[in-house]
C-alpha cells in the first residue's frame, strides 16, 4: 500500500504542471505570436523581403521592421498575389510593367491605375501585391522591348489562356510570359509611301488580341519609324508552333504604293526585334507609273450648312482581299476638307471618333473612284460639330495630374463615353455633338486612400472648331475613396 503522503505529493506536482501549461497558452494567445523562426527561417524571409518589391493596397498596415532580418505585414482579411514575368526561355525579366483590372485595358491603363494596382517586376522578373480585395483581376504587363501575347499563352497549352487572378484572401501565383517581337519593313527611296498593308495569313505570326500587347506593338513601330524616317513596319508575334510541317515560319507580303505608281510586292520575312537593322529600301525608279488613280475629297456640313472641318475618316474596300493579282486598299485615314488620291476601286467611309462612330450618318458605302477623276462626298449631318477641349487640374497643384478617367454623357441623345487617361497634361481634345452634356473626371493621388475627382457636372457645348477648340477648364478635389 502507498504513502497518502506520497499521493498528496503526487497530486499536487500534477496540479503545478496543469497550471504552469494553462500559463504558458494563455501567454500565447494573449500575445498571438507563434514559434520564433529558426535563423535558416529568417534568412530565407529576409531574401524574399529583399528581392522583390511588393505594392500595398488600401487598408493594410505598413510592414513592421521587428528585427532587422524581419519584415511583416497584416492583411485586413484581403489576398495577396506574386506575379513572374519571364521570356521565351523562362529567364526572368526586369523591369516589367504589371498592373491589375477587373477588365481589359490598354496601353495607357498602367498610368490610369490606382498605385495600389501597379508596379514594376524587380531584378528576379517578380513582384508582390498585398492587401487586394478579394475577387477578380486580369494581369496586364508591358515592357520596352518584350511583348505580352493572350494569344501565344493558349498556344502553349496553358491551362489559363488569360493572366487571371482569382482568389479569396489567398495567395495567388501568376506567371506572365514575354515574347521579343519580330520585325518586317519597307522604304521607298525618292518617294513617300501613302499606304502600305502586311499580308501575314498562314505565316506563322499574328498580333496580340489582348490591349496590352497590341499597343505594345504599336509603341516599337512608332519608334521604328521614327528611327528610320520614310519607312513602314510591322511589328507582331511569332506563333508557339510553325504552321507548316516543314517546321518554318513563312513570309509577310508586304505591299507598299505611292501615288502614281503601280503597288509594289514583296515578301519578306520578319526577324527579331533585337536583331532588326533596318527595312528593305526600293528604289523609286524601279516602280512603274500608273494612272489608276483618282482623288476623293470629303466634306462634312453641320446644322445650317456651317462646313465642320478636321472631322478624321477611314475608308476601305468592301471585302478586304487580293482580286486579279492586284491587293485593295484595307484600310486608310483622311481628313474632312483634304484631297487624298486612292487607287480606283470601290469604297466605303467611315467616320472615327468617340461620338462620331455612333452617327450612322457620317458613314457612306460604296463609294466609286474613278481614274483621273475626283469624287466629292458631301455629308450633311443631323448635328453640329464642336471641337472641345478638356483641360483637369487638382486644385493647388502645380503638377499635371496622372492616370484617371474623363466620363462624358449627351443628356440629349444619352450616349456616354468613357476616356481612360494616362496624362491631364496636355488637355484632351476631341469632337463632340453640340448641347448639354454631365462631366465628370477622376485621378488617382500618391495617397491609396485619397482620389482626385470632378463631381457630375452640367456643361454646354457648341461653337468651338479645329482652329479654337472650345475650352472646358475645371479643378478636381481630394476626396476619400
Amino acid at each position: 500500500m502507498s504513502d497518502p503522503r506520497t499521493r498528496r505529493s503526487t497530486s499536487w506536482t500534477i496540479v503545478g504542471l496543469l497550471a504552469v501549461s494553462l500559463g504558458v497558452l494563455l501567454l500565447l494567445l494573449c500575445t498571438n505570436e507563434g514559434p520564433l523562426p529558426t535563423e535558416g527561417e529568417q534568412a530565407v524571409s529576409a531574401k524574399e523581403v529583399a528581392r522583390s518589391p511588393s505594392v500595398a493596397a488600401e487598408g493594410v498596415r505598413e510592414p513592421v521592421e521587428e528585427s532587422p532580418e524581419i519584415v511583416s505585414a497584416t492583411l485586413d482579411h484581403r489576398g495577396s498575389a506574386r506575379i513572374l514575368a519571364v521570356d521565351d526561355n523562362m529567364r526572368p525579366v526586369p523591369a516589367v510593367e504589371i498592373w491589375l483590372a477587373p477588365r481589359p485595358t490598354h496601353g495607357d491603363g498602367y498610368e490610369a491605375s490606382p498605385p495600389m494596382l501597379r508596379g514594376v517586376t524587380g531584378a528576379d522578373g517578380a513582384i508582390d501585391f498585398v492587401g487586394l480585395p478579394d475577387g477578380k483581376y486580369l494581369v496586364h504587363a508591358r515592357h520596352e522591348m518584350l511583348v505580352h501575347s493572350h494569344r501565344r499563352r493558349s498556344q502553349m497549352l496553358l491551362a489559363q489562356p488569360d493572366a487571371v487572378l482569382m482568389f479569396d484572401g489567398t495567395p495567388a501565383n501568376v506567371t506572365v510570359y514575354l515574347s521579343m517581337p519580330v520585325v518586317c519593313g519597307i522604304e521607298i527611296v525618292g518617294l513617300p509611301i501613302f499606304y502600305e498593308s502586311f499580308y501575314e495569313s498562314g505565316a506563322g505570326y499574328h498580333m496580340p488580341s489582348n490591349w496590352d500587347g497590341k499597343w505594345s506593338c504599336q509603341r516599337i513601330k512608332e519608334r521604328l519609324q521614327r528611327a528610320f524616317p520614310g519607312s513602314v513596319c510591322n511589328v507582331g508575334v511569332k506563333d508557339f508552333h510553325p504552321p507548316s510541317r516543314s517546321g518554318r515560319y513563312g513570309g509577310c507580303v508586304v505591299t507598299a504604293w505611292a501615288v502614281g505608281y503601280e503597288a509594289f510586292r514583296q515578301e519578306i520575312l520578319p526577324i527579331r526585334l533585337d536583331s532588326f537593322v533596318g527595312p528593305v529600301q526600293v528604289e523609286a525608279w524601279s516602280l512603274r507609273p500608273s494612272d489608276q488613280f483618282g482623288t476623293i475629297q470629303v466634306s462634312v456640313k453641320g446644322t445650317g450648312g456651317v462646313p465642320v472641318e478636321g472631322l478624321q475618316f477611314a475608308i476601305g474596300t468592301p471585302m478586304a482581299m487580293w482580286r486579279n493579282d492586284r491587293p485593295e486598299v484595307h484600310f486608310l485615314r483622311l481628313k474632312a476638307g483634304e484631297p487624298a488620291s486612292v487607287p480606283v476601286g470601290t469604297y466605303d467611309l467611315i467616320c472615327e471618333g468617340d461620338f462620331q462612330s455612333q452617327h450612322p450618318a457620317l458613314s457612306r458605302r460604296g463609294l466609286k473612284v474613278e481614274p483621273g477623276a475626283k469624287t466629292d462626298v458631301v455629308i450633311d449631318s443631323e448635328v453640329s460639330w464642336s471641337r472641345c477641349r478638356l483641360s483637369f487640374r487638382g486644385a493647388g497643384e502645380d503638377r499635371p495630374l496622372k492616370g484617371g478617367m474623363i466620363v462624358l454623357r449627351h443628356l440629349d441623345s444619352g450616349t456616354s463615353v468613357t476616356k481612360l487617361v494616362s496624362h491631364f497634361d496636355p488637355p484632351i481634345e476631341l469632337w463632340l455633338p453640340d448641347g448639354e452634356y454631365e462631366v465628370r473626371a477622376e485621378a488617382y493621388s500618391s495617397s491609396p486612400d485619397m482620389l482626385w475627382r470632378h463631381e457630375d457636372e452640367v456643361v454646354r457645348v457648341g461653337g468651338g472648331s479645329l482652329a479654337s477648340p472650345q475650352l472646358v477648364a475645371r479643378e478636381m478635389v481630394l476626396v476619400r475613396r
